[in-house]
């Protein structure tokens, strides 16, 4: 429901911070597998065995491409959650991908939290410290 902004504008204030936005889901906009996908992957991750799911996306084969993502037709872009979102009272936004490694997370948490001007300066910081395991 990302973009249907009349159903979202239609929702009670009471409703408004109950409401999480998935801003860069990976999944393909026409997926037909997501329940079985996110069941897997909740399985896993409270560490039972279970079968990986094979996702049969177009381009699943390329993995998390942020390019990619930020083409989807429910992509929200950090201008969307300051122009749309938040001025209809919505305040709650998730950032998915923290089991995609380091490089992508620096990549996400610069596009929605770091001021573009700023974002090649913790770039660099982030590259040259020599603690760090980005790739």
């Amino acid at each position: 429901m990302n973009k249907q902004l009349e159903k979202l504008n239609s929702l009670s204030e009471s409703y408004k911070p109950k409401v999480e936005f998935l801003c860069n889901e990976c999944c393909w906009y026409g997926c037909k597998d997501r329940k079985e996908c996110y069941k897997s992957v909740s399985k896993q991750n409270l560490g039972i065995d279970c079968m990986d799911h094979v996702c049969k996306a177009p381009f699943s084969k390329e993995g998390y491409r942020f390019s990619r993502v930020m083409e989807n037709p429910a992509f929200i872009s950090l201008e969307d959650i300051l122009n749309i979102y938040v001025p209809m009272g919505y305040s709650n936004f998730k950032i998915e991908g923290r089991d995609l490694g380091s490089a992508l997370l620096l990549e996400f948490i610069l596009y929605y939290m770091v001021k573009p001007k700023y974002q090649i300066h913790v770039r660099e910081a982030m590259y040259l410290d020599a603690m760090l395991d980005l790739f």
